[in-house]
């Protein structure tokens, strides 16, 4: 086995593990959420929570924007305060669907 077949293992957990680290914050959530049904998103109070300190201006962006971003799941147009899908998007796309339908599924109940 060469080395880059040796590395090919680690790279792929690691890339799970951040989809799972994106996805594991109620805030983050939304967010991608609502990209699943729209191209572009705008930052305004929908996105701003004051009752959910994750959901607060300082925490949406000082940690959840800046790590959507740096896993290239969003893109970030900080000066147009607007979010897109990123080149990684669709690597969540899979898990987005089934939470849409899981959270459908309980209210349905």
């Amino acid at each position: 086995m060469s080395g880059a077949d040796d590395e090919k293992p680690e790279r792929d957990s690691e890339r799970v593990d951040e989809r799972f680290e994106a996805l594991s914050n109620a805030s983050r959530r939304r967010i991608l959420l609502e990209l699943l049904d729209r191209e572009s998103l705008g930052i305004d109070a929908d996105l701003i929570d004051d009752d959910d300190p994750a959901g607060r201006p300082t925490e949406l962006y000082h940690v959840h924007l800046p790590k959507l971003h740096a896993a290239a799941f969003v893109e970030w147009d900080r000066e147009a305060g607007v979010l897109r899908r990123g080149a990684r998007f669709d690597d969540l796309v899979p898990v987005l669907r089934f939470i849409r339908e899981d959270a459908d599924d309980r209210s349905g109940q």
